[in-house]
């Protein structure tokens, strides 16, 4: 399957969670997790200052990493969570998420 279409497959699961009843919620939930992992970059591929824009605040962390792939937690607290993104010449992408949402996004020499 084509890249854009996993994309849109996950984009209309993730629409779904809010409106569901919980445990078909959970369900997707999962398998949301299960999709990003299949469709995760491999260290390989470099991160572009385009994928950079397309963060958006308000993402969650699984829409960050359909653009981003895998990334790495550095920093974790009860209301907030930090990833990082590196690419192999020290470029990087740091993103904070609040309560789930992504809130703040910085890039370093993309």
């Amino acid at each position: 399957m084509k890249k854009q279409n996993w994309d849109a497959l996950i984009q209309g699961v993730i629409s779904l969670l809010p409106i569901l009843p919980k445990s078909i919620s959970h369900l997707l939930s999962i398998i949301v997790v299960l999709l990003v992992f299949l469709n995760h970059k491999t260290p390989k591929d470099n991160l572009t200052l385009a994928e950079y824009i397309r963060l958006q605040p308000g993402m969650s962390v699984g829409e960050a990493q359909l653009i981003l792939g895998r990334g790495v937690e550095i920093e974790q607290s009860t209301e907030s969570v930090t990833f990082i993104w590196k690419n192999p010449n020290g470029s990087k992408i740091t993103v904070i998420f609040q309560n789930g949402k992504l809130i703040k996004k910085q890039q370093t020499g993309l």
